[in-house]
């Protein structure tokens, strides 16, 4: 199985390793940094609430027990990853 990394996780890694004091791991952030950091994280809010939403209806549907409401909340979510990779 592979480990999917979204492309906002990349740029965040990017940007840690940009702002990061390596020597005592205390971050180094000015405004210009900020300006970058929020619509990544923002981004990755956004990511995360979609993913879990579609989890949680797949396990509302497989309780229900209907396997064909399962089945497309499973092609949306590897519709999402599929992109990412």
């Amino acid at each position: 199985m592979a480990v999917i990394i979204h492309p906002v996780h990349r740029k965040l890694a990017e940007l840690l390793l940009m702002i990061i004091d390596h020597g005592s791991g205390e971050l180094r952030v000015s405004s210009i940094e900020v300006r970058l950091l929020l619509p990544l994280l923002i981004d990755n809010l956004r990511l995360v609430r979609e993913t879990d939403e579609l989890k949680n209806l797949a396990l509302e549907a497989q309780t229900a027990g209907d396997m064909d409401w399962v089945q497309e909340i499973t092609m949306k979510l590897d519709e999402m990853e599929a992109k990412y990779s």
